[in-house]
């Protein structure tokens, strides 16, 4: 939880919110994942959450009083001129292992621009992160990996390891596309709360 700035005062105590930072697809990418969504859903009960939850790619949460201004904390100092728009490039689905359950994602085969964003963005993370470099020769040191957010969309998440064992031909889940990313989406919703998110604003790119 962030400590609030002292040099703020209020004669009545702010609500606190939660901020759900993230990458919106476009509609068509969005229309088909809710297509994958009901296909898994035919096969084992995935809940209502997981139908209803709209296809993104998640950055990271976080949380501030209602009178920050997050947009402000979120882009201070990140040099967002830097990052022009960019393809998220989507290819094939592949199943997360956590404990008993399981999720199964849609891959982004090109996840360094999506890692370095939220590095950038996230007042967490605010010491400006290096960009990905590429190794052109093997007399080159070996460029480290920086490390990832795993980005991905979600088709279904805490499905239960033998519930979806079930599903035996995973390949029917296969999905291949490509968006362009210009803009980052704010959800927000009161903290401690499982209302839904609503709209909080975006970052456009190459601003």
């Amino acid at each position: 939880m962030p400590k609030k700035d002292p040099a703020q005062t209020s004669l009545f105590p702010e609500q606190l919110f939660e901020y759900h930072v993230l990458i919106s697809p476009t509609d068509e990418v969005i229309e088909h994942v809710d297509m994958l969504k009901a296909r898994l859903n035919d096969i084992i009960d995935i809940g209502a959450f997981n139908i209803k939850s709209i296809a993104h790619i998640s950055l990271f949460k976080y949380e501030a009083y209602q009178s920050v201004n997050v947009k402000e904390v979120f882009t201070k100092g990140a040099a967002l001129s830097e990052i022009m728009p960019f393809l998220i490039k989507i290819e094939g689905c592949k199943v997360f292992s956590a404990g008993d359950s399981r999720s199964l994602v849609l891959e982004i085969i090109n996840p360094q621009p999506i890692d370095y964003l939220a590095a950038l963005l996230n007042p967490a993370k605010k010491r400006k992160p290096k960009k990905p470099v590429k190794q052109t020769s093997i007399l080159d040191k070996p460029v480290k990996k920086p490390a990832t957010i795993h980005p991905h969309i979600t088709i279904a998440r805490n499905i239960a390891a033998e519930e979806l064992a079930l599903v035996t031909d995973l390949s029917a889940f296969d999905y291949k596309a490509e968006f362009l990313c210009d803009r980052i989406t704010i959800l927000k919703r009161p903290a401690g709360t499982t209302r839904h998110f609503s709209p909080g604003g975006y970052i456009k790119l190459g601003k």
